[in-house]
């Protein structure tokens, strides 16, 4: 039988790591400052403390109609705060990397060729002062996604997921840059990410449908387009209807959903994709200046991804040959 001395001795050891596992070592993690990994490198959080993650912008929140990411202040309310870090750029110093990135935005929307470079410039250089600040990383993928550097823009975008995981419109931009490449696999991965993130899984669960008949796969996700044509759909759900009728090769029974959609009811963002098959629909049932009105809708819409598989000179081309008497 073990004395309470003898005791002590053989169980002093566990005695010690139990205490050190149950109380030390977790203050130790706790008081050390979390590191965040993306790739291979590692990056301090006090770097990103300007748009705290918990405040980002969902799709029911009024995202710019262009699908950037601004910069707002504590509870979306005014302007964004001071930054820990500053930086300089052009001679100027930069205190507040949110109200640099709106300024960003601000010239990606003037429709100038020279607005459009030096917004460039500037959130290239927003990147290199906080590699890890959301709104630029984010926006830049969308800058080079226009231009059509795909493998460029694809980097900026798995930055922004790793950054910010949950939030469900990185997704959606990979898994478009993913079928403009034709690796149809890893955009389905990416729209079925969105898909499960999104309280509103309406404009992911389109994009899903839309590659599954396109695809020929992915067919759990074509219920969007599974009720009868006299049950009540959503706008996504017509809208996907409408893209079956189409590989099918009925036009006209397409162009019948397209042409009844009600879009300027909806809360949600209207794709592009709409405007451009309903411009093709009504020009294919000779409704000339239908067409010419979604032709025109879509080719405002400077920044959308619908452009990463339809060429924009080929539709303006189209565009101004319809104008002509």
């Amino acid at each position: 039988m073990l004395t309470k001395l003898s005791f002590m001795r053989e169980y002093f050891p566990f005695l010690w790591l139990f205490l050190f596992f149950q109380f030390i070592f977790p203050f130790l993690l706790f008081s050390q400052e979390r590191v965040i990994k993306i790739g291979e490198e590692s990056f301090s959080p006090t770097l990103k403390d300007e748009y705290p993650i918990n405040e980002l912008p969902g799709v029911t929140y009024s995202l710019h109609k262009e699908d950037f990411l601004l910069a707002k202040g504590q509870g979306f309310q005014g302007n964004p705060p001071n930054s820990n870090v500053s930086f300089s750029f052009e001679g100027e110093t930069i205190k507040n990397i949110g109200e640099f990135n709106n300024k960003i935005i601000s010239l990606l929307l003037s429709n100038n060729d020279k607005d459009f470079e030096l917004a460039k410039k500037m959130a290239e250089a927003g990147r290199s002062a906080n590699p890890i600040y959301l709104p630029i990383r984010y926006n830049l993928g969308r800058i080079y996604s226009y231009e059509g550097k795909l493998k460029d823009s694809l980097r900026e975008f798995f930055v922004a997921r790793d950054i910010f995981p949950e939030y469900f419109r990185t997704h959606l931009h990979i898994g478009f840059i993913m079928e403009a490449m034709k690796n149809y696999r890893e955009a389905e991965v990416s729209y079925k990410k969105a898909y499960r993130l999104v309280y509103l899984p309406e404009e992911p669960n389109f994009y899903l449908c839309s590659l599954s008949y396109k695809t020929g796969e992915g067919t759990v996700f074509r219920n969007l387009s599974q009720k009868k044509p006299s049950e009540d759909l959503s706008f996504f759900g017509s809208l996907c209807l409408a893209e079956k009728e189409l590989i099918r090769g009925k036009k006209k029974s397409a162009f019948s959903f397209l042409k009844n959609l009600k879009p300027e009811k909806e809360s949600l963002a209207i794709p592009g994709k709409y405007f451009f098959m309903l411009g093709e629909l009504a020009l294919d049932c000779s409704q000339k200046e239908l067409a010419i009105s979604n032709y025109k809708i879509i080719l405002e819409k400077k920044y959308d991804p619908l452009f990463l598989t339809v060429n924009r000179k080929t539709l303006e081309r189209k565009y101004k040959e319809l104008q002509i008497p």
